[in-house]
Parts: C-alpha cells; sequence; structure tokens
C-alpha cells in the first residue's frame, strides 16, 4: 500500500484552536458567520456545503446557505451580504453555470470578506493552496530541492499554488490542459488539480513520488480525484488520502480566514 500523507492530526490541532478563537469571540458579543451562495448544483457542490456547514457549528460558528443561480439575482445576494456586518466571509461556490461571468461574481466579493481569497486584490491566501502547503511542510523533505509539477492552471488552485510556491523560493512546472504527461514522472512531487477523474495511473508517478491529489468531480454518483485509485496500492509513493487530507484541512483553512476576518472586523 502508497504512503498516506494524512492532514487529520493537523485538522485536529485546528479546530482545537479554533474553537477557543470562537469562543472567545462569542463571550464579546460576535459569532464568526459565513456566508455560502450555491449558484450551481451537483454532487461535488452539495456535499462540500455540507460539509462545511456542519464543519461550522461543530466550531460554534454560523454557515448561512443562499443560493442564486442568475448572475443578477447572485450579484444582488453578494452586495447585501457586503453591507450585512453580522456576515464577516462570503464565498460562492463553484464551478458556475455556464455563461455566467466568474471574474465579475467573484471580484464583487469585499475584499475584507473574501475568505476564500480569489479576489484579485485578496489578502487571503485560498484554503485549499493553504491545505496543500502545510501537508508539503509536514511531509516532504528539502522542497526546495524537489522537482514540484502542479497538473492544472485553474483559479482556485493552479495558479494561485504556483505562485505561493514561487515566494517560497519554490520552482515548479504547471501542466496546462492538452500537455502531454509523459514527463510527469522525473517530478519527484505533483499536486493535481484538474477535476478529470482518474486521470493520472501508477504510470505518471516514479518511485518516491509526493502526490497531492486536489481535483474533485462526479462520476456515478460519487466523488472522485485526479488520480486513479490504483495508484494507492503502490508501495513506492507518497499519496494523500481520499478522506482526512486536502479536503478536510481545506475546510480548516477556510474558517481560518474566516475566523480571522471576524477578529480584524471586530478590532476595526
Amino acid at each position: 500500500m502508497a504512503h498516506i500523507l494524512s492532514g487529520r492530526e493537523i485538522a485536529d490541532a485546528y479546530e482545537v484552536s479554533q474553537k477557543e478563537k470562537v469562543a472567545s469571540l462569542v463571550r464579546r458579543g460576535v459569532i464568526p458567520t459565513l456566508a455560502i451562495i450555491k449558484a450551481s448544483s451537483s454532487l461535488v457542490i452539495d456535499t462540500y456545503i455540507a460539509v462545511k456547514k456542519t464543519y461550522a457549528e461543530k466550531i460554534g460558528c454560523r454557515a448561512l446557505e443562499y443560493v442564486a443561480y442568475e448572475e443578477g439575482e447572485l450579484l444582488a445576494c453578494i452586495s447585501k451580504l457586503n453591507q450585512d456586518d453580522a456576515v464577516h466571509g462570503i464565498i460562492v461556490q463553484l464551478p458556475l453555470i455556464e455563461g455566467i461571468d466568474v471574474e465579475r461574481v467573484l471580484s464583487s466579493i469585499s475584499i475584507q470578506k473574501d475568505v476564500d481569497g480569489l479576489h484579485q486584490m485578496t489578502s487571503f491566501v485560498p484554503p485549499t493552496v493553504q491545505a496543500i502547503l502545510k501537508l508539503m511542510d509536514v511531509y516532504v523533505p528539502k522542497l526546495k530541492e524537489q522537482k514540484v509539477a502542479i497538473v492544472g492552471s485553474g483559479k482556485l488552485v493552479g495558479k494561485p499554488l504556483r505562485l505561493a510556491l514561487e515566494k517560497r523560493g519554490v520552482d515548479s512546472w504547471v501542466f496546462k490542459k492538452g500537455d502531454s504527461l509523459e514527463s510527469l514522472k522525473e517530478y519527484r512531487v505533483i499536486v493535481s488539480a484538474t477535476g478529470v477523474p482518474s486521470l493520472l495511473t501508477k504510470e505518471h508517478f516514479g518511485d518516491g513520488a509526493y502526490i497531492f491529489d486536489a481535483g474533485t468531480a462526479e462520476q456515478e454518483g460519487s466523488v472522485k480525484g485526479d488520480v486513479k485509485e490504483t495508484v494507492y496500492e503502490d508501495e513506492n509513493v507518497h499519496i494523500t488520502p481520499k478522506k482526512g487530507g486536502i479536503g478536510m484541512l481545506t475546510v480548516r483553512f477556510l474558517f481560518e480566514n474566516m475566523i480571522h476576518a471576524c477578529q480584524k472586523h471586530f478590532e476595526s
């Protein structure tokens, strides 16, 4: 079996810390509140929203769900939430319905409430990027000396992760949609975030590879990653688990951003 890059202990530590921070804010009369806007429907989206609402309740926060499928309705909802002092973080659960201007929607979220870190002027690092970096810090030896590949150049993971690694002095190569993946085996550290189920197989990874699967897609009624399940049988690789890895930490870092936004608002 593959060596599993678990994030459970890290997630548990953040959960304890966040409960304490939230309790402190509640004692001062403030309940950290996240607004989640559902703008399309799928198993992946519904699952992610449910996980975030459950975790919010677990640490004493509020997570309020709104539904807006049309662009005008979506922009109006964001505008109203921007002005609501009781809401400290706003996220639009991606992807959006085809035809909606994603950049226009995301850039309409207040910078102070953009806890997904997707606004061009945001000060927040996207939660998934934080999750991957944390796991790399814990598990990958001498990261700056490794060959790092990012499969997928999307707004949520690929692009911001490349920039975050660059700031740390880590060089990475981005494989974009349509690029040949034949040379992927030459890389020691691979992050995949394409949303193409089972895109990567054993043949794509060399011995000792560290694989971070951040891809999610719906297939045959279940949520799948980018890496084919047979890779987990390979004892020569290290890989994030299907559960208890990047996704779990992403939720923790989303709420870390939101609690920080709440603290800044409370102290301003």
